[in-house]
């Protein structure tokens, strides 16, 4: 799973949409259609605006949400 597909699966799992992620980043849909198809990495501000957008929608840790997003990009964080 890359980081594209890590972002569609979680932010489904919270009943938003990728347009809607996006809006919330300032990008646009196709950005993160970009990560998911051709496997590219996002900068590192969107990284961490993804990452906190997910962790208040699901209510959890924020360090658990970049270990995750970091571990969909070949990163291995060990934040514990």
């Amino acid at each position: 799973m890359n980081f594209g597909e890590y972002c569609r699966s979680e932010i489904t799992k919270s009943g938003k949409t990728i347009t809607w992620l996006a809006h919330q980043v300032g990008a646009h849909p196709s950005l993160i259609v970009k990560w998911r198809t051709r496997g590219s990495i996002p900068k590192t501000e969107y990284f961490l605006k993804i990452c906190q957008i997910l962790a208040t929608l699901q209510e959890r840790p924020l360090a658990e949400i970049l270990e995750e997003g970091a571990e969909s990009m070949g990163i291995n964080l060990d934040i514990n």
